[in-house]
């Protein structure tokens, strides 16, 4: 399971395409499986809080539909082929031509401890 695109990433076409044949879904059951299989999307989502949208959940044969702040969010029920796991896949999250002073390259995320001691240090040289 992963997240595809949104309704903001894609024309109508594409959007058609993926609601073809859509039916509503039960929206706490999405959550509990996000908030276990995609936690990244559900806390950047906060699906910990109430959502207006809910009743726009939807599903189809190959993806859950999920609405937040008026944006639909289209989840591919399959395997993620573009998943770190997979060696070939020659793109790692960012562009390798700048310096990722702030990124952590284990996990190609943003590392808020690495600015924390920075940001500390320039304090400590100013004192």
């Amino acid at each position: 399971m992963w997240l595809e695109c949104t309704c903001e990433d894609i024309g109508q076409d594409r959007w058609d395409e993926l609601m073809k044949g859509s039916r509503p879904l039960n929206y706490k059951w999405l959550v509990r499986k996000i908030k276990k299989e995609l936690p990244d999307l559900y806390e950047s989502l906060r699906l910990d809080l109430y959502n207006p949208y809910w009743q726009w959940t939807r599903v189809t044969k190959t993806h859950y539909i999920l609405v937040s702040s008026s944006i639909e969010y289209f989840i591919n029920k399959g395997e993620n082929p573009y998943s770190n796991e997979d060696d070939d896949y020659p793109y790692n999250g960012y562009n390798d031509d700048y310096p990722q002073t702030s990124y952590d390259d284990e996990y190609n995320v943003f590392n808020e401890s690495k600015i924390r001691k920075i940001i500390i240090e320039e304090i400590n040289k100013i004192k």
